[in-house]
């Protein structure tokens, strides 16, 4: 073991692996960072004087606090890059915007991906959020694993090696370092048992699949055995304990193709509920079987279905830019070539651009880039402006139908509403006699009428583009069917309410 790596564990270094990246968590000051960059928490108008941001910015020296005042205000969430002045680092990533747990994850990983074009090995970043906004440090800590295993999942060959979480707080360094130790992995090559001071520890993933990974915990087991001098006796005791198991434990079945999908991150975290509450969960092909004591068995269901749900948005995210960037393409255009936009932000522009947006900004390179739909121009922070254009791939009548449905009220720049509608309206009487025809086996099993109170219309623009992209997809495949059919289902009041 090395000098520093002594130092490290005094000062309570935890060190994982993710993929092929090394992730450091210790408490010790940023401005003594000597990766090739660090992060500072920053604020809208980049001159944060208080807290870590503070630090660095004294630490780096009027040059950059003179870079930042340059960039001027920034707008929404991101973050710009400067160089690092005094610092050993090499440049300094000002992050703006961290209006949520769940902003921080995706600034986090657009950092990283700087970092990759950027060819660095190593970056320091803080604990997000965590100071003036006072976010959970756990919710904030597994914000900043889950970005880093996204980014270990989108980049086969990182070039940064080395992830270091700088905490200053010595009270939350506990936080921070139980979300670590659950997604810890030790190598193959290591016969550790899978208990190993009362935690789970996985053997890294390499070929093994997710089911073999869960079948690697190892859970506690007991014999019951019964003596009498009675077979009957013998028999009623075995009924008994049966009956106590039948009370008290549950199977739960989860029909999904996704659980062989989950990302290692999400693996350990089910793994590591496992652990804590001693339920067994088993992952086919076609389902999830969820199996324990009934209370744990329908939390983890919980917990697993939010797990599913943000992989399918993944997956569907990734199969939506894909349908678009066959439909079309968005260019810059200058004297020397034409370069395209990468996937997601060809997907951002499509988007925007389909909504009659006139401006949308994004960052790239630690610089915010502006895009004005209407002259077809990009600027960058400077000003220097250079030509945009839309290349269509397929031909009108081709393209996927976006736009939101004629009949749908204007909700203006927002992308959800909710609806009333009117009782003497065509669409209220369309619906009410459709699913009334959908009603009459009820009706004549119970010789009840059906009374409709309310009808809402759920106008969500994202989820109508997602609907009408696939929709399109499967009409060119099968241009001779029915492919859509209207679908009534029943839900509580409480689900129906949430977004």
């Amino acid at each position: 073991m090395s000098d520093d790596d002594t130092n490290d564990k005094q000062l309570g270094c935890i060190e994982i692996k993710v993929g092929k990246i090394k992730v450091q968590t210790i408490c010790a000051d940023i401005t003594n960072e000597e990766t090739n960059a660090i992060v500072n928490s920053n604020n809208n108008e980049l001159n944060l004087k208080t807290g870590v941001s503070g630090a660095v910015l004294k630490a780096a020296g009027q040059p950059v606090e003179d870079e930042c005042k340059a960039l001027g205000n920034q707008t929404g969430s991101g973050f710009v890059r400067t160089t690092a002045g005094k610092l050993k680092v090499k440049h300094i990533m000002h992050t703006f915007g961290l209006t949520s747990v769940k902003v921080i994850k995706k600034i986090m990983l657009k950092i990283l991906n700087e970092c990759q074009d950027l060819n660095l090995n190593s970056v320091s970043f803080p604990a997000l959020g965590t100071g003036s906004k006072q976010y959970s440090p756990k919710e904030v800590a597994q914000a900043m694993m889950d970005a880093i295993d996204n980014f270990v999942k989108d980049c086969s060959n990182p070039s940064v090696k080395l992830i270091r979480v700088v905490i200053f707080n010595k009270k939350m360094l506990q936080d921070f370092q139980d979300v670590m130790e659950k997604a810890k992995t030790v190598s193959p090559k290591s016969k550790q048992n899978v208990h190993q001071q009362g935690r789970i520890t996985l053997a890294q993933s390499g070929n093994q699949s997710p089911l073999e990974l869960l079948k690697s915990v190892q859970y506690p087991s007991c014999t019951v055995q019964i003596y009498s001098t009675s077979k009957d006796a013998i028999s009623k005791v075995h009924s008994y304990i049966d009956d106590i198991i039948k009370d008290n434990c549950s199977t739960q079945l989860i029909n999904t193709t996704y659980g062989n999908s989950f990302s290692d991150v999400e693996l350990q975290t089910i793994c590591a509920m496992c652990e804590k509450t001693q339920i067994k969960v088993e992952l086919e092909t076609d389902s999830i079987v969820v199996k324990g004591k009934t209370d744990d068995v329908l939390a983890s269901v919980v917990k697993i279905n939010s797990l599913l749900q943000d992989l399918k948005e993944r997956i569907n995210r990734k199969q939506e830019e894909d349908i678009i960037k066959k439909t079309v393409q968005w260019e810059i255009v200058t004297e020397e070539n034409i370069k395209p936009f990468n996937s997601n932000l060809n997907y951002e522009l499509e988007m925007n651009f389909l909504k009659k947006q006139n401006i949308f900004t994004y960052t790239h390179g630690g610089q915010l880039y502006t895009i004005n739909f209407e002259k077809k121009e990009q600027a960058d922070p400077q000003g220097n402006c250079v030509k945009i254009r839309r290349r269509i791939l397929l031909e009108d009548h081709q393209l996927a139908l976006v736009q939101p449905p004629p009949a749908w009220t204007d909700m203006g720049s927002k992308d959800f509403d909710v609806v009333l509608l009117q009782v003497d309206s065509p669409e209220f009487k369309k619906v009410s006699e459709n699913f009334k025809k959908t009603c009459i086996h009820f009706i004549n099993k119970y010789k009840q009428n059906v009374i409709i109170v309310t009808i809402e219309r759920i106008q969500n623009l994202k989820l109508w583009q997602s609907y009408s992209i696939r929709k399109q997809t499967v009409d060119r495949k099968y241009p001779k069917s029915q492919n859509e059919n209207t679908l009534y289902h029943g839900t509580t009041y409480e689900i129906s309410q949430k977004n």
